[in-house]
């Protein structure tokens, strides 16, 4: 329940995805998001743009996955690109795959 000075903040998302294939088994992924959002009594809109690059490589029979993001925040709130968010790093497969 909401008490005096709680803000309610309504979320909702719309988001496309897509990715390709480029020469040496790089992927590239790509989402462009939209959040609607109403907080407290106001309507905003935030745009977000994420560009992921990464590859697949195999280390002592394992999955390893380096990737790199940059994801660029436009808010309607302030009419401009508010922050950004860079992330670097890698999955590593944990278990082996079982096959039969």
């Amino acid at each position: 329940m909401l008490s005096e000075g709680d803000l309610l903040v309504v979320d909702n998302t719309v988001a496309v995805h897509g990715r390709t294939w480029l020469p040496g088994q790089i992927l590239v992924e790509g989402r462009l998001r939209a959040d609607l959002r109403w907080i407290g009594s106001e309507y905003s809109t935030r745009y977000r743009a994420r560009l992921e690059v990464n590859r697949d490589f195999a280390v002592r029979g394992r999955t390893v996955t380096p990737y790199l993001q940059i994801e660029p925040f436009y808010d309607t709130r302030y009419d401009d690109w508010s922050r950004a968010l860079y992330q670097v790093g890698a999955e590593i497969q944990v278990r082996k795959l079982l096959h039969r």
